[in-house]
């Protein structure tokens, strides 16, 4: 069995055949255009959320209405 030269990187470099190609598959396969930060985006997620809570209020208080049945 033949020893290896070992020749080292610049300062800096990472391995190219591992680091930059498993991260730059991972950057294009995660890549979504539902996550980015544009105006609208955010308002429709504001806009979500905003829904939910109100409508969670709703019933919490509709919920309490009926469980509360000592009126003093």
């Amino acid at each position: 069995m033949t020893a290896r030269a070992f020749r080292p990187l610049p300062e800096g470099a990472c391995c190219p055949c591992l680091c930059f190609s498993i991260e730059q598959k991972a950057g294009e396969a995660s890549y979504s255009p539902d996550y980015e930060k544009t105006e609208d985006n955010i308002t429709w997620y504001w806009l979500h959320l905003l829904t939910f809570a109100a409508a969670f209020s709703l019933l919490a208080v509709i919920t309490l209405e009926f469980i509360d049945k000592d009126r003093r």
